[in-house]
């Protein structure tokens, strides 16, 4: 079966209404694999709900990978951070810009997008598929008062 004109045109709109919707929240709604580097043990991750967790730190030039038994990962604000375990003393770590490093799942997977999510993106396809020109907006949209409870507002 091949793609018509028409197809391949809803599909862009469905990909850039997603895009939309991920920088109106400042989240990932399509789950996906990332990594994050830091100074510090100080930071967030973004792109929650985050799903799995490994943390390392640069010691003589190569990653040494804590011990997931030694932290665990606080989901209760809106951007998770790690928390170190009373017990467990935090390694030194070679003085660089990427000195910590943390590969995770974020995001939402297919079956997890929130239903108003979905409603937004639908309503966004709907408004780029009926006035293919910019909007000329005054008010909240539909898709935006959707989004509301998903949106982070600190970044």
């Amino acid at each position: 079966m091949t793609l018509s004109n028409e197809d391949t045109l809803i599909q862009t709109l469905i990909n850039a209404s997603v895009l939309w919707a991920e920088g109106y929240c400042k989240r990932v709604f399509a789950g996906g694999s990332f990594e994050l580097y830091s100074d510090s043990y100080d930071f967030t991750i973004p792109n929650a709900p985050v799903s799995s967790v490994s943390l390392s730190y640069l010691s003589s030039g190569s990653y040494v990978v804590i011990n997931g038994s030694n932290y665990k990962v606080d989901t209760t604000e809106i951007e998770p951070c790690i928390v170190f375990n009373d017990t467990y003393e935090v390694p030194d770590y070679d003085t660089s810009i990427e000195a910590i490093k943390v590969a995770y799942t974020g995001g939402y997977s297919d079956t997890t997008v929130p239903d108003n999510v979905k409603q937004a993106i639908l309503c966004k396809v709907a408004s780029m598929y009926d006035n293919r020109t910019e909007e000329n907006q005054r008010w909240v949209t539909t898709a935006e008062m959707l989004l509301m409870p998903y949106r982070i507002f600190n970044i």
